[in-house]
């Protein structure tokens, strides 16, 4: 996600300007890491009420007790703090287009 962040950011400050095939390439990018994600938090759910059962013990061997509400919470957070990665990643994309607002470009963002 992270290297994707930076190759838009690469491209919007690049001196040749972005065109619709540059954001429409960008944007199938996005989609799939997207759908990736959520897969991804569709096996984070999926674990997490398989694995309520599983003991958990630290490097001394001391069994480790987390509450459900503390797990539920965490596992929360995980998935909202991974989507919002990826909204973020589309907010860099059509942002500076929006900004611009005029010509063939801003026809496109606004189709979308």
């Amino acid at each position: 996600m992270t290297t994707v962040m930076r190759n838009l950011l690469r491209r919007q400050f690049h001196v040749k300007p972005m065109t619709i095939d540059d954001v429409k390439a960008q944007k199938d990018i996005l989609d799939h890491i997207s759908a990736r994600t959520n897969e991804r938090i569709d096996r984070m759910l999926l674990r997490r009420f398989h694995n309520n059962t599983a003991p958990r013990t630290n490097t001394n061997g001391n069994e480790i007790r987390v509450p459900d509400n503390t797990r539920a919470a965490f596992h929360e957070w995980g998935q909202h703090l991974l989507r919002l990665m990826v909204d973020k990643a589309y907010c860099m994309l059509y942002q500076p287009l929006i900004k611009g607002g005029s010509g063939s470009m801003w026809l496109f963002v606004r189709s979308e």
